[in-house]
């Protein structure tokens, strides 16, 4: 024998309302509205500059000077530049701009940034996509035509 077991409906009388039962369902529609409130979105910290690392220039010997100030510059986020500022370099021929894992100066695994814009001024280089900044230990003016390192600049965290 199979007992259905029924919820007891509301007994009324003509004219008169119900009470609803406990386990009377509310449709949407009769779910009192309120407005939502717009999530609060926290303002975004805008991204500023940051000097990574910076030195001094100096010449390698009497005849080759070289002085101003080299820094790694975090421009974007991921995104390097060298800024030359306050420059001047002897000139000479055939000179180039490198980053050295080397404080001292160059290496066969240096980072050439490009050839030297002007032997005096302030002046950017980019570093490639995916150049960790934290590799160098010195930014440097190199003759690639007679081998010879013109001036040094020991980086040190900025």
């Amino acid at each position: 024998i199979a007992v259905a077991l029924a919820t007891p409906r509301p007994t009324s009388t003509p004219g008169e309302i119900a009470a609803p039962t406990p386990n009377a369902t509310v449709r949407p529609s009769d779910a009192p509205t309120a407005q939502p409130t717009p999530a609060e979105t926290p303002e975004p910290t805008p991204f500023a500059p940051s000097i990574v690392s910076s030195g001094e220039f100096s010449g390698t010997d009497e005849f080759h000077f070289g002085r101003g100030t080299a820094s790694i510059i975090e421009t974007a986020p991921g995104t390097y530049t060298l800024r030359l500022a306050d420059f001047s370099v002897r000139n000479g021929p055939d000179l180039f701009v490198y980053l050295s894992p080397d404080a001292d100066g160059y290496t066969s695994d240096s980072l050439e940034l490009g050839r030297l814009k002007a032997t005096d001024g302030s002046f950017n280089y980019e570093l490639p996509a995916g150049a960790d900044p934290a590799a160098f230990a010195s930014a440097l003016i190199w003759c690639k035509q007679f081998s010879h390192l013109f001036a040094v600049a020991p980086l040190a965290a900025g």
